[in-house]
């Protein structure tokens, strides 16, 4: 939608004109969407003698949008939110509506949990003092946001990282292509002080989540997870 929004503006937008919105934010949470789970659980328990396994792999591997008929709660949301990027409606050039957009971010665990999936989200700057937001929590509109499901659920812990990235780009005739991964690392265990030692232990990295690798999902077939040791 963002190229020709840009294309219109380029176009037809005078001098003294002004883009409603002004700028917009994509955001990111992990989140339990129950809609997600229930759905990806009948798969896997092959309904009627029936093995749905291809559809398993296929439904977390494709992002889902809400619409209207369901919306997620604050209560669903397993992380807080960050933001991946922000676009100014004004300033833009063709060319960076074009272009790929990539984030990768770092979401704080509070509370003990099981995150099913990434939501995506955004947040326009629609006057001064006025915006509009469709996270979880926020009032339901006509706007729907979008899950990417994550491959396998993940128990989350207070002090764990996890760090998220997403990846946007623009698929041909139409649409948009969606990429993204999570890598979970459980918290570190609490510190000891040793009398009279004044080094600092050294702790090797723990193992991710989910035999290896990040758990992760991609609308693309491209979309292969992202090993361990490249998020550094």
């Amino acid at each position: 939608m963002l190229v020709p929004v840009i294309a219109a503006r380029d176009r037809w937008l005078k001098p003294s004109g002004v883009m409603i919105p002004s700028s917009v934010t994509a955001s990111t949470a992990l989140v339990h969407d129950s809609y997600v789970g229930d759905m990806v659980g009948f798969l896997r328990d092959d309904p009627y003698g029936l093995n749905l396994q291809d559809l398993v792999e296929r439904t977390v591997n494709e992002v889902i949008y809400a619409g209207t008929f369901r919306h997620l709660a604050a209560g669903d949301r397993r992380s807080e939110s960050s933001p991946l990027w922000t676009t100014n409606a004004g300033s833009i050039s063709f060319d960076q509506a074009q272009a790929p957009h990539v984030a990768e971010v770092q979401l704080a665990i509070r509370d003990h949990g099981t995150g099913n999936a990434l939501a995506l989200w955004f947040s326009a700057d629609l006057a001064p003092g006025i915006s509009l937001s469709i996270g979880p929590g926020d009032p339901p509109t006509h706007w729907g946001m979008t899950t990417a499901p994550l491959r396998s659920p993940v128990e989350l812990a207070p002090g764990m990282v996890v760090r998220a990235r997403v990846r946007t780009a623009l698929a041909q005739p139409v649409g948009t292509w969606t990429s993204w991964a999570i890598v979970a690392r459980p918290p570190p265990p609490p510190r000891r002080l040793v009398a009279g030692d004044r080094r600092r232990a050294q702790r090797a990295d723990p193992p991710c989540s989910q035999d290896g690798r990040s758990a992760s999902g991609a609308q693309t077939s491209q979309g292969a997870w992202l090993p361990c040791s490249g998020w550094g």
